[in-house]
């Protein structure tokens, strides 16, 4: 009796622990803020096709990582891991780098003769605090001739808890004819699938703010147990006595496009089993969605187990497919 009330309370034990990916997965058209201009003075790039890394001030989370810094680019666009001196607007999903946030990606020149200025701040408190990059009157490149006396004000904001905003400036700007605009991408993408673009070479709303949110993941954890044998019955039914295997298997499935990151499952062994063998990990994003049988920490996998606890790295979960857990006990 003592020993099935132990596999019950080996039921009970697991622990679960994602860090949500928070993906972008959609944009919304909302009333215009005003532009914050207080704290926003640091000097951002200033060449044509130029990049600068810069300081977030917080850890920004973005497809499935924090970041604490990112480059801001002259030609209306900030990215990740990489800078980007590309001047000709693509459709997003089609251009590198991967990681990137495009208020207005058009060929933009804050060197050329008048051009205004792009600069950047961190302002609020935490956990409230908000990251702005604001191209204040800067021109389009070759304004003069081929885009008439266009000038081009917007800002960006990465708020503390993943969302993006976009403002634009209409009293300041008159970069929205079609000529002006073109090759004009605006958008977020995070990877090659996946990416929202408001609009590709078609003008924009300047008396809007377009909000980004991320979606959390929605995470189910499910916990089954099966007997597998026993020193009388072997396999063919099998109880649960002294002596006997059980397989237990752990199921975490996501129900959200949105992926999560860092999934770490934990399962703490009770006083009247034993671990016995069969660590495995079944995931899209682990050995291309092999099965994988798990040994310890030295052998660098996703999983480990110290004698007292089981710990699988699940890596990703997205709606693509669960990850599965499976591990063997015996019954003292």
């Amino acid at each position: 009796m003592n020993h099935t009330r132990s596999i019950y309370l080996l039921l009970l034990t697991c622990l679960f622990y994602a860090q949500a990916g928070l993906a972008i997965q959609y944009e919304t058209v909302v009333p215009p803020t005003n532009f914050v201009t207080t704290g926003i003075t640091n000097a951002g790039p200033s060449s044509d096709d130029g990049s600068l890394l810069v300081n977030i001030g917080f850890d920004f989370p973005f497809n499935g990582t924090t970041y604490n810094q990112l480059y801001i680019n002259s030609n209306g666009t900030l990215s990740f891991d990489t800078s980007d001196g590309d001047y000709s607007a693509d459709p997003l999903a089609t251009n590198s780098p991967l990681q990137w946030i495009l208020p207005f990606w058009h060929d933009l020149n804050p060197s050329a003769s008048g051009s205004g200025n792009i600069t950047y701040g961190t302002v609020g408190t935490s956990p409230n605090r908000e990251f702005i990059a604001w191209w204040d009157k800067v021109y389009p490149y070759r304004w003069d001739y081929s885009y008439g006396q266009s000038i081009c004000s917007f800002q960006v904001v990465l708020y503390e808890d993943g969302r993006i905003r976009y403002r634009y400036d209409p009293n300041n700007v008159n970069c929205s004819g079609p000529s002006s605009q073109n090759s004009l991408t605006v958008g977020v993408q995070e990877n090659t699938s996946t990416y929202t673009q408001h609009v590709y070479n078609q003008t924009i709303d300047l008396n809007k703010d377009i909000v980004y949110a991320p979606f959390k993941p929605a995470l189910t954890v499910t916990k089954t147990s099966e007997v597998i044998s026993d020193p009388e019955n072997n396999s063919s039914n099998p109880k649960r006595i002294p002596g006997s295997i059980v397989r237990y298997t752990i199921t975490v499935d996501n129900a959200n496009g949105s992926h999560a990151a860092n999934v770490n499952v934990t399962d703490s062994l009770v006083p009247g089993v034993s671990w016995n063998s069969n660590l495995t990990v079944t995931s899209p994003f682990i050995n291309n969605g092999v099965t994988k049988v798990l040994t310890d920490a030295v052998d660098g996998d996703e999983g480990s187990f110290d004698g007292s606890a089981i710990t699988v790295n699940c890596t990703f979960i997205t709606n693509d497919g669960p990850c599965v857990v499976t591990f063997d006990v015996s019954i003292d």
